[in-house]
């Protein structure tokens, strides 16, 4: 949620994800959608009307998880996202934009060697830099147990440092 441009999280709002993000910054790749069970929005307007609202500002790829994504679950979505096409909610133009934009991500893909090995010095040195450790660690062929923690955050559905009761940046009781 930026709240100097919109009151409604990034990925629904008009004003963020069109007029910045493809007016504005002129970004016109792939945007993919945050999880569409992640309760900032999921809790708000539900999962499915999330679905069309994610679908219609400009979200190309839309991304479902956390146990949700069975066949009847995507058949309700692709039902609402029907549904709010024939009820002018989504145009067939902006349909055809998400798709091209996937067809393009999925021939570029199809263009890639599947004998490129992959390199795994760069994976390693990312997750060096992003994770800090206590005791004795090892990076090798052998299991490793972790444990691992993190700050909570209002997408899902925990709001730091407040209280319980009252969460004031997502607006929810």
């Amino acid at each position: 949620m930026v709240r100097a441009i919109d009151t409604v999280p990034a990925t629904i709002s008009q004003k963020i994800m069109t007029g910045l993000l493809r007016g504005e910054l002129g970004f016109d790749g792939l945007a993919v959608s945050d999880g569409l069970e992640m309760r900032a929005i999921a809790d708000g307007v539900g999962l499915v009307e999330g679905t069309v609202l994610r679908l219609a500002p400009a979200c190309d790829l839309l991304c479902i998880g956390g146990g949700l994504a069975g066949e009847d679950v995507a058949s309700e979505l692709r039902d609402a996202i029907v549904a709010a096409v024939k009820g002018g909610r989504i145009s067939e133009a902006r349909l055809m934009e998400a798709a091209a934009r996937v067809d393009a991500l999925a021939g570029w893909r199809s263009s890639q060697s599947a004998h490129v090995t992959p390199d795994r010095g760069i994976g390693l040195a990312a997750a060096r830099r992003a994770i800090s450790a206590d005791g004795s660690v090892r990076v090798d062929g052998q299991p490793v147990v972790v444990q691992l923690t993190s700050d909570p955050i209002a997408g899902a559905g925990v709001c730091p440092g407040v209280s319980p009761h009252h969460c004031a940046s997502c607006a929810r009781t």
